[in-house]
């Protein structure tokens, strides 16, 4: 979707841009404004909307009888180090309480319970 946006606006920018309008070029600028205000607001959409499925996902784990909180440890330089400062259960594939049980298993993200999102 990205790439198809931005082909789509370096098509469509150079038009909105036109020598009738020098110096002031409202059409492009109106244009540009509201185009980063969408953006904004699918940004905080987004943001949301993956807010919401983490906590259905927590859910979901405790349901389950494993622990709601997971630390997404895949970044960090010591996974020990991390997980003594963290608490919590492990998003590692090692983690105790069964979190992590279907890290390899062939299914979505939005079906894999101990799968969180990272903002």
């Amino acid at each position: 979707m990205l790439f198809i946006g931005a082909s789509a606006g370096n098509i469509i920018g150079p038009h909105l841009y036109t020598p009738e309008e020098a110096p002031r070029y409202y059409r492009g600028i109106r244009s540009n404004l509201a185009l980063f205000v969408v953006i904004i607001l699918l940004v905080g959409v987004g943001a949301v909307y993956i807010t919401y499925l983490n906590k259905r996902h927590a859910r979901e784990r405790e349901r389950l009888g494993k622990s709601a909180y997971v630390v997404d440890l895949s970044m960090a330089k010591s996974s020990k180090l991390a997980s003594e400062e963290e608490g919590g259960a492990i998003n590692d594939g090692k983690a105790a309480g069964g979190v992590g049980d279907k890290a390899f298993d062939d299914v979505t993200d939005l079906k894999n319970e101990d799968f969180i999102y990272v903002l």
